[in-house]
């Protein structure tokens, strides 16, 4: 995801709260489907929660501050704070 230095514009963050309004509908179905299943299906539906969630908050923290104001970037949101930190061992010289 291309990282931006500006804010977002109005039609921008209606176009993320859109997003993140039908994310968050999915996912209470997922976990609606998850109270009445058992076994692997709910490990299943489970880590669709998890995956609909992270999007969200991803996309909520972008919207904040290009970059991520609250948790992190778009990066740290998928790939956990080890992602980040991995990167600054890496030296191009």
């Amino acid at each position: 995801m291309a990282k931006q230095d500006a804010a977002l514009t109005i039609e921008q963050y209606k176009i993320v709260l859109e997003r993140i309004a039908g994310c968050s509908a999915a996912l209470e179905s997922v976990l609606a489907q998850a109270i009445e299943n058992d076994g692997q299906e709910v490990a299943n539906l489970i880590d669709a929660g998890k995956m609909l969630a992270v999007y969200i908050g991803g996309m909520a923290d972008n919207a904040v501050r290009p970059g991520g104001a609250l948790i992190g970037d778009y990066d740290r949101w998928n790939y956990g704070k080890r992602y980040a930190e991995a990167g600054k061992e890496v030296g191009h010289g």
